[in-house]
């Protein structure tokens, strides 16, 4: 009792509990002013609830994705020898490339992700991996493989939904 008289006006739980709900939703009754009449009229304002959508407009096409990075990988690998120096700024360009043609075919609500390796060949295997938390039904991608005498490279490129 004595804290709550030691707080005087300040402790009011109902008016606090209608501020806190207000500010989070916002007022709910719209008054306004018509500039004619002078009048004052109050009209409930017309709140919806947020609309999720669950599915893409257009989803992420694999077989269009392929086609880029066909075109992309044969630009970036042709007539290329292993140079220290100059294989890792031909993945990053050929990474960009595939990223900025993949964003302009719009795919909706998907983040892209682009991933090129470009190696020197030695008689060896190569093996590559990625590891992604995976939604089964909506996340997509392409893979394009080729080699020339020299090198060979890999261009990966993954569409993962977000809502």
């Amino acid at each position: 009792m004595l804290e709550r008289e030691r707080r005087g006006s300040l402790y009011r739980p109902e008016e606090q509990r209608k501020s806190r709900i207000t500010k989070a939703l916002g007022s709910i009754i719209d008054i306004r002013r018509s500039s004619v009449t002078g009048e004052v009229s109050d009209k409930k304002a017309v709140r919806y609830m947020n609309t999720y959508k669950l599915e893409s407009d257009n989803p992420f096409n694999p077989e269009k994705v392929d086609k880029i990075l066909e075109s992309v990988m044969i630009e970036a690998l042709e007539n290329l020898t292993y140079d220290m120096e100059k294989c890792p700024k031909q993945a990053k360009w050929a990474s960009m490339a595939i990223r900025a043609k993949v964003k302009a075919l719009e795919f909706d609500r998907y983040k892209i992700i682009s991933i090129v390796t470009i190696g020197e060949k030695h008689s060896q295997d190569v093996l590559v991996t990625c590891r992604f938390l995976w939604d089964a039904e909506k996340d997509r991608y392409s893979t394009f493989a080729m080699e020339n005498t020299y090198v060979f490279g890999i261009a990966q490129c993954f569409g993962l939904y977000y809502e």
